[in-house]
């Protein structure tokens, strides 16, 4: 996606340099999968494997996912790009949501260590990483709003919580695990260097449902 403001790092474009994403499956139950984690070890190559895919995705959380911000700037969509993803070199998990819409950039991107997993985690935590980011170009004047984890030349901004509440392995294609998850993800994002610093466009509140 275009960072039109003061683009967050390498970490949105992760996902994309390490592998495909992983986003939602169509077709599945609203019911939660029985076990957490459940499901392939590789991508299938035979019928039998193609089958225990199939079943698997009937299994699967519902993934579709939502975007609402409300304060500064109002808008809600379904998003337009997905991925939640277990990059196992780095041991690291992402979670990557958000839409484009006309003039509009709407991208949260937030990693953690280790595996894919039921929890809850904050910008605050310890190897936390990423943000995210609220973008309008159109109208002018050009606007945004970021919420970000500490990194290398800057404190935190903002604040956000990431909240998983169920997950199923999907497949594993190189060194990605790709899943299917329900959860949110909630944050409080600030302006940054707003047209008129001296008044500044009120806060964003961000609430994505997957």
């Amino acid at each position: 996606m275009k960072k039109a403001l003061l683009p967050l790092g390498l970490f949105f474009t992760l996902p994309m340099l390490l592998g495909n994403n992983g986003g939602g499956c169509g077709g599945g139950s609203n019911e939660p999968p029985s076990e957490v984690d459940s499901g392939l070890d590789a991508v299938p190559v035979d019928a039998a494997s193609d089958a225990m895919v199939d079943a698997d995705l009937a299994d699967a959380p519902a993934t579709e996912c939502t975007v609402t911000i409300s304060g500064g700037l109002s808008a809600s969509d379904v998003c337009t790009g997905t991925s939640y993803q277990h990059f196992i070199q780095m041991n690291t998990t992402n979670v990557n949501i958000g839409f484009e819409a006309g003039g509009l950039t709407i991208s949260a991107s937030v990693i953690f260590d280790g595996d894919m997993r039921v929890g809850t985690f904050t910008y605050a935590d310890a190897g936390m990483t990423g943000g995210i980011q609220v973008n309008q170009s159109q109208p002018p004047p050009l606007m945004g709003w970021n919420a970000e984890a500490a990194e290398l030349g800057h404190g935190t901004i903002g604040s956000y919580t990431l909240s998983i509440t169920s997950t199923i392995k999907l497949s594993t294609v190189g060194n990605n695990v790709n899943y299917a998850i329900h959860g949110t993800l909630s944050g409080s994002l600030v302006p940054v260097n707003p047209a008129d610093p001296m008044n500044p466009p009120a806060n964003i509140a961000f609430l994505g449902v997957f």
